[in-house]
């Protein structure tokens, strides 16, 4: 059977198994040569793009997928037919994920030697004498920990107020004297990171401003290159939210670009946990200065979401609600695909569970005006939970609750019960004024009337009416 035919056979698979058919499936196409559905990626790049049909339940959506690229798939041993293919990648991905989820300490875990070296660059206060300071130091002392720190520290310094901004020359504007840098690490190569260290080069550069952006360029690549050849995500994460401070005017998107890339690559291969996946949607979501990159990117990680499935718990399904906001192509999928795991746990979910649950949706609505029926069979399980969990919450935390639900729109009969108990119980002693009137604004924009209710506001206007303010007084008195 040839590879099209292959393709078009399994193209509308459902659940886990449709990313990875398909991403094998199309793996090999790219890798053959073949024409078709597939848009190669610039010849550098390690990965290729093409798009796939996915279905969850009756929603069908044609979504980006990444595939990373090979020689000659049909010299991989033990990956002579489809099936093989299938079963040795989610064999790979898995053995990947529990090496990763492992208790092997992080690469940021800094020990004597690299505390020692982290502190040399925090009593450097300028960019220049970081970088003085890099030209001097062994390349095996710049672990993961210390790439990360020196990063952090170079960003810090730019971003301070009144800091100086590097401005290009004019084309014309003479040249300076020129002087020679010697690095003792390796510089970021086109090639793909390995696990062998890179031999030392040397820099040479142009004084001046255009000598500033170049060595800034290269030791910035430099160290990110450490970071993903430690294949740690806490340490790549913590690199993407450095560089996504960064406010150099020139030349970002040259090393944003090729963290994507590094990034998806490690995400593919499983090396990420699911938290992890969320957390690198959330930094991508304001990683370019062009917004459409951002949520391109953003997209390209919904198959890392779905192939976690298997590590989808009470205290992580929080992430995956926070990435609605930033999706927008493989939204649906990614909200069905919470939504129905959603009542699994619903009696193991912390407050902060809920209220992220909460702002999730409630950003989501801004964002797109709604979350269709998935929003409203998660409203109903958290109603659920918050009528018998209501009593551990705070009043801040019971004020947040009811204005989410208030922006979402969301109302019934256990909503109203717990509010019954609520007022009955506590009543005067509310200390928080405003939810009390959040309260009442939400019974009069859905013309709930009950009893309880405003008898309970009644009181608490009596009680409190000295201390009010003028807005808390029209919402509890209109």
């Amino acid at each position: 059977m040839s590879l099209h035919h292959l393709f078009r056979s399994r193209v509308l698979l459902s659940g886990r198994a449709a990313a990875s058919a398909t991403s094998a499936a199309i793996s090999a196409r790219l890798s053959g040569g073949g024409g078709g559905g597939g848009r190669r990626s610039r010849p550098t790049s390690r990965l290729g793009q093409t798009s796939v049909f996915y279905q969850a339940g009756l929603k069908i959506r044609e979504l980006p997928l990444v595939v990373k690229k090979v020689n000659d798939v049909l010299q991989i041993s033990g990956m002579d037919t489809f099936g093989d293919l299938v079963l040795a990648e989610k064999g790979a991905r898995t053995e990947a994920s529990s090496s990763s989820s492992s208790s092997s300490p992080s690469a940021l875990t800094p020990d004597g030697e690299a505390l020692e070296t982290m502190g040399g660059f925090d009593r450097c206060f300028s960019v220049h004498g970081v970088f003085r300071l890099l030209e001097t130091v062994p390349a095996e002392m710049v672990t993961p920990a210390v790439a990360v720190h020196v990063l952090k520290r170079i960003i810090d310094l730019e971003n301070r107020p009144m800091a100086p901004q590097p401005k290009m020359p004019p084309a014309n504007a003479p040249t300076t004297t020129t002087t020679t840098t010697r690095t003792t690490l390796p510089l970021l190569s086109s090639s793909p990171p390995s696990s062998s260290s890179s031999p030392a080069l040397v820099v040479t550069a142009t004084g001046g401003a255009k000598s500033d952006t170049f060595l800034r360029i290269a030791f910035i690549n430099m160290l990110l290159d450490i970071v993903y050849r430690s294949k740690d995500p806490v340490a790549i994460l913590e690199g993407l939210r450095i560089i996504s401070r960064d406010t150099f005017p020139i030349d970002q998107d040259g090393y944003k670009e090729r963290m994507c890339e590094e990034t998806l690559v490690c995400v593919g291969e499983g090396v990420f946990t699911l938290p992890q996946v969320c957390e690198a949607v959330v930094i991508f979501s304001d990683f370019f200065a062009d917004k459409k990159k951002c949520q391109e990117c953003c997209d390209k990680l919904w198959s890392g979401i779905v192939d976690a499935a298997d590590q989808v718990s009470a205290g992580n399904i929080s992430s995956v609600f926070r990435t609605l906001p930033y999706l927008k192509t493989s939204r649906d999928i990614i909200h069905k695909f919470a939504a129905d795991r959603v009542e699994e746990f619903w009696q193991e979910y912390s407050i902060r569970d809920v209220l992220e649950i909460l702002k999730a949706l409630t950003d989501l609505n801004s964002v797109a005006g709604g979350g269709g029926a998935e929003s409203v069979k998660t409203l109903r399980v958290l109603s659920q939970w918050l009528k018998v969990n209501i009593h551990f919450l705070g009043e801040g935390e019971t004020l947040a609750v009811i204005y989410c639900l208030h922006r979402l729109e969301y109302v019934d009969a256990a909503v109203v019960q717990t509010m019954e108990r609520y007022l009955k119980v506590r009543g005067c002693q509310i200390r928080e004024r405003d939810l009390v009137a959040t309260l009442c604004d939400y019974c009069l924009d859905f013309r709930i009337r009950s009893r309880t209710i405003l008898e309970g506001a009644g009181e608490y206007f009596i009680a409190h009416a000295d201390e009010l303010t003028a807005p808390q007084l029209f919402s509890i008195v209109r």
